[in-house]
């Protein structure tokens, strides 16, 4: 379509091979149609043959709807004491309900939402009406402290069950399905003016279904994906988690809960666990150090290293959102299309002057501090950073880029913009990392 029509929003209309434009320029021809009763449409659309190129012929591909998931197995529940099946979902979010999970102290620790042995037996007997007290206990010993498995580990997000079940074999299509899930979530909470109440949010009847579905995810192949599958994978990964984190953890409200959040807050894909940091410097970035770090990503014996991308396209970070107002907004990127999608989305980046502002009296470039934070992706000095960002420019800032590389390639002055943390949250729970300790040491 860009290549087409040059032009980077949608809908690009085209009558045969004719560009007619977006929208405004369809309304505006129609309107001009109707004042002269058709004439023109006729002479128009008479004069022009079918299109030749290629790119505008009608698909004759045929769509195909993807099969739902197989229902749940027999061997896939869990029978109540009165023998009737339930799911590890259903069952998940009762014992949440009736089990007192609290936090208990155990010498030099507090241990978080735990239940006793004797808690959980009385918890039973009551809720199931079972009379005995020996039907309804089920543990090595009564004082031991237990917890639910969504509980065990709460600094990682798709930790809410151990999946066992069935994998799709098409990792991206599982992000899709789990993306538009979250998105109908998010969506069912936003204002008219596109702000999220993401504490409420939370509290969706379909967030616990998300919580277990996106535990599908421990059962991705991961390491087995060739270089553009992990490259689409691995950025709509980023971006769903940072929605995922901002609904059940909340969103950091300073520079240090938000160096935690990107570092501590874990996701697992596969076998392996990573934080935000691990995906975009560990993977993405090709295992180089975080803006401020003096240290690779991945330290020389951490196993995760195999996964470092070998080769860094820069263009990620036109990509990724970290859930800030500054950040580019939130693609879909596919296997099959990454490439194009990538040049698309560094294009429209670009064009902002929140982003990329010439001026040429002043001889000075202003870039999005992006540029500025990963530099080494994008060129070893400021010239090399321009000479890149010019590839991204369309029309008259190219040119005008252009010309001032060729007068003063190295007396240009390039200078960041500052980057505006803000969030679309009208209401949120603050994130704090010390909610992501399962256990904490108790003082006196």
């Amino acid at each position: 379509m860009l290549a087409l029509s040059d032009r980077l929003t949608v809908p690009q209309v085209f009558v045969n091979d004719t560009h007619i434009g977006g929208a405004d320029d369809l309304l505006n021809l129609l309107k001009i149609w109707d004042e002269d009763l058709g004439e023109s449409y006729s002479s128009f659309y008479d004069n022009s043959p079918d299109p030749t190129d290629p790119r505008l012929a009608i698909s004759s591909s045929v769509v195909t709807e993807h099969s739902s998931p197989p229902p749940v197995r027999e061997d896939q529940t869990i029978p109540l004491p009165d023998s009737t099946p339930t799911t590890v979902l259903d069952i998940t979010e009762l014992l949440k309900t009736i089990l007192p999970r609290n936090d208990l102290p155990y010498k030099f620790t507090s241990y978080r939402n735990v239940f006793t042995g004797s808690q959980a037996t009385t918890a039973f007997q009551t809720h199931f009406a079972i009379s005995n007290r020996n039907e309804a206990e089920d543990f090595d010993t009564n004082e031991l402290f237990f917890r639910l498995a969504c509980d065990a580990t709460p600094a990682v997000l798709n930790s809410y069950r151990l999946w066992s079940e069935r994998v799709d074999p098409d990792s991206m299509r599982i992000l899709k399905q789990l993306k538009k899930m979250l998105s109908n979530i998010v969506s069912a909470h936003t204002d008219g003016e596109g702000k999220v109440n993401y504490r409420q949010a939370a509290t969706s009847k379909d967030f616990p279904t998300f919580e277990e579905a996106v535990c599908e995810l421990q059962g991705v192949d991961y390491r087995g994906m060739v270089y553009n599958t992990k490259l689409a994978f691995s950025i709509n990964m980023y971006n769903l988690m940072i929605t995922y984190a901002f609904v059940k953890l909340g969103i950091p409200q300073s520079s240090v809960e938000r160096n935690s959040f990107y570092n501590k807050v874990k996701f697992q894909i596969g076998r392996d666990v990573f934080s935000f940091s691990d995906l975009e410097h560990g993977v993405l970035r090709g295992n180089r150090k975080a803006p401020y770090s003096v240290s690779p990503q991945f330290r020389k014996n951490d196993p995760r290293i195999d996964l470092a991308m070998g080769k860094v396209d820069c263009r990620i970070h036109f990509a990724l959102n970290c859930g800030a107002k500054s950040c580019p907004p939130v693609k879909n990127f596919t296997k099959e299309g990454v490439e194009e999608e990538l040049r698309i989305v560094s294009q429209a980046f670009c064009e902002g002057d929140e982003q990329v502002r010439i001026d040429v009296e002043s001889k000075t470039v202003y870039l999005s501090r992006i540029f500025g934070w990963y530099k080494e992706d994008f060129g070893k000095s400021n010239s090399d950073v321009l000479k890149t960002v010019f590839h991204f420019l369309r029309g008259g800032k190219q040119e005008q880029l252009r010309q001032l590389l060729l007068q003063i390639p190295g007396s240009l002055k390039v200078r960041y913009n500052g980057y505006d943390w803000s969030t679309d949250a009208n209401d949120s729970v603050p994130f704090a990392s010390d909610n992501l300790k399962a256990n904490v040491f108790r003082s006196f």
